[in-house]
C-alpha cells in the first residue's frame, strides 16, 4: 500500500472547481496532489524525481478518504486583466474585474488521504516520493497551506473508483508529467487531464444541509473615518444614492429595486461582538442577490468600480476603498465576508429588525419573524428571541437606532433578535422591511460546537 497524509493547516481549503469557478473543489483531485508533487520536487531538485513521479502516474487512480466541507463561502478581489488591446502594460495600470476565490472549511481535523492499496513501490521510489512529499507547502491555491507526509496506515476511503459513481475527478495518467513538461516550456497552463468516475460512500454522517437565504454576494468597501451605528441608516442610504449615480443608463433595477425583484441590499460593517468592539462602522457591503445574470452583475461590477468617495448630508465626505478580502494582515475580521456569511445556527441582529407587520401580542413576534425569515428564503427558526438590546458587544439598543428614511413614513415595530435555527444557515442575514437598507442585519453567533467542527 501507499498512502499519503494530507493536513490542512488552517482547516479551509481554497481550491476552484474547475467546471464551476465559484464553487470549491472537493474532495481535492488526484491530479491536483499529482501536479503538487511535481511542482515541489522540481522546485527543491530533488535527485530522481521523475523516476518516482514517472512510477506514480503509471498506477491506478487512489481511493481517496476526505471529511465533509462544513460550508462553502465566495469572496470576490478587484485584479488586473491579463492584457488590454495586446499591449504590455504593468498590473498597476490595467483595468480590473471581480474575479470569484471560493473556499471551504473542512470538518473534523480537516486531513485528507490518498490511499494506492495496491501499489508496492520498490524501496528507492518510496523513499524518493516521501521526500517530495514533504517539500509540498499547499494544495490548491497557495492559501490553502498543508503538510504533506507518507504514512503506513490510512482510514478507510469513502471515495473510490467506480465506473457508475456519480462523483467526476481528475486523476493524473500515464504521460502526464511529460506533458507537464511540455507545457511549461512553451509557456502554457496545464489543461485538465483524464477524467474518471468516484463513487461516494456514506460512511462517514452527513452534516445537516446548510440553508441559504436569497442574498449572495458580498462585496465590502473600507470608509476612512469612523460612522456611528445607531446611524447607519444615512450611511447606506447614501451609498445607494452613490453607487445609482455611477452605475449606467438607464440603471438597471438590481441596483434600485423599483420592482418586485430582490435587489441589492446596502450593509454596516461595525465592529461589534468583541472584548473591545465599540460599535464604530468601519465600513459597508454591497450585497448582491443570488442568480443574478451576467449582464446585471456587469452593471454593478461597473458601478463599483467607480466608488471612492460618499458624499454625506451636511458635506461630510467619506473615502471609500474597496477591500482586498486576501490581505487578511492588514483587513479587520468586520471588513471579511466570512464575518457576516459563515455558516452558523444562532444569529443576533446587529442593527434592529424593523417589523414586515405589528405583532399583536409579544408571543407573536416569532410568527411575523417566521415569515420574514420564509420571505428571503430560510426556514422557519426554532426559537426566537426579542428585545431591545442586542447580546453582541457594541451595539446600541433598538431605540437608539435611525429607523425611518422619511419623517413621514409610518411607525413600524423595531427590536434586536435573536434566532436559532435547527440547521447552519450561511449569511448574509437580512431580514424585516428596512433589510435593503441595513436594518435587520444580523451576525453569525457561533456556538461551542459549531466552533470544534469549523
Amino acid at each position: 500500500m501507499l498512502a499519503f497524509r494530507v493536513r490542512y493547516l488552517t482547516g479551509r481549503v481554497y481550491a476552484t472547481d474547475a467546471t464551476d469557478r465559484n464553487r470549491v473543489e472537493w474532495p481535492p483531485h488526484p491530479e491536483r496532489f499529482f501536479s503538487a508533487l511535481v511542482a515541489a520536487a522540481f522546485r527543491a531538485d530533488i535527485p530522481r524525481a521523475r523516476e518516482a513521479l514517472e512510477w506514480l502516474e503509471a498506477q491506478e487512480p487512489p481511493h481517496i478518504a476526505a471529511p465533509p466541507l462544513a460550508g462553502e463561502r465566495r469572496v470576490h478581489a478587484y485584479v488586473p486583466v491579463n492584457d488590454v488591446d495586446g499591449m504590455d502594460v504593468l498590473p498597476l495600470h490595467r483595468p480590473k474585474q471581480p474575479r470569484p476565490f471560493p473556499s471551504g472549511t473542512i470538518t473534523g481535523d480537516a486531513t485528507v488521504h490518498f490511499v494506492w492499496p495496491a501499489a508496492h513501490p520498490p524501496a528507492s521510489v518510496r523513499e524518493c516520493l516521501a521526500e517530495i512529499a514533504a517539500q509540498v507547502t499547499y494544495l490548491g491555491s497557495s492559501m490553502s497551506l498543508v503538510a504533506v507526509d507518507m504514512v503506513e496506515d490510512a482510514p478507510p476511503p469513502n471515495y473510490v473508483p467506480h465506473p457508475q459513481g456519480d462523483v467526476v475527478l481528475r486523476v493524473p495518467f500515464r504521460g502526464r508529467l511529460a506533458e507537464l513538461d511540455h507545457r511549461f516550456r512553451l509557456g502554457e497552463r496545464p489543461v485538465p487531464g483524464r477524467r474518471i468516475r468516484y463513487r461516494r460512500l456514506d460512511d462517514n454522517p452527513r452534516l445537516p444541509e446548510t440553508a441559504r437565504s436569497v442574498f449572495g454576494e458580498f462585496f465590502p468597501f473600507r470608509i476612512r473615518g469612523r460612522w456611528p451605528l445607531a446611524a447607519a441608516l444615512t450611511l447606506t442610504a447614501t451609498v445607494r444614492a452613490a453607487v445609482l449615480s455611477l452605475a449606467d443608463e438607464p440603471v438597471p433595477s438590481i441596483l434600485h429595486g423599483h420592482d418586485d425583484r430582490v435587489h441589492c441590499a446596502y450593509v454596516p460593517l461595525p465592529f461589534v461582538g468583541a472584548d473591545h468592539a465599540d460599535g464604530s462602522v468601519l465600513g459597508f457591503a454591497v450585497v448582491l442577490p443570488r442568480g443574478v445574470s451576467w449582464p446585471e452583475r456587469q452593471a454593478v461590477f461597473r458601478a463599483l468600480g467607480k466608488l471612492r468617495c460618499l458624499e454625506l448630508p451636511g458635506g461630510r465626505v467619506l473615502e471609500a476603498k474597496p477591500v482586498n478580502a486576501f490581505a487578511t494582515a492588514r483587513t479587520p475580521s468586520t471588513l471579511t465576508p466570512w464575518r457576516w456569511c459563515r455558516p452558523a445556527r444562532v444569529w443576533a441582529s446587529v442593527t434592529p429588525v424593523v417589523f414586515d407587520r405589528f405583532p399583536r401580542r409579544r408571543h407573536r413576534a416569532a410568527e411575523v419573524l417566521a415569515d420574514s425569515c420564509r420571505f428571503v428564503g430560510l426556514p422557519a427558526p426554532r426559537q426566537v428571541t426579542v428585545s431591545q438590546a442586542s447580546p453582541l458587544r457594541g451595539v446600541p439598543r433598538s431605540r437608539d437606532f435611525r429607523v425611518r428614511r422619511q419623517p413621514d413614513e409610518p411607525l413600524r415595530y423595531v427590536a434586536h433578535v435573536i434566532l436559532e435555527f435547527d440547521q447552519p444557515v450561511e449569511g448574509p442575514v437580512l431580514l424585516g422591511s428596512g433589510r435593503y437598507f441595513g436594518l435587520g442585519f444580523f451576525a453569525p453567533v457561533v456556538t461551542a460546537e459549531e466552533a470544534t467542527q469549523a
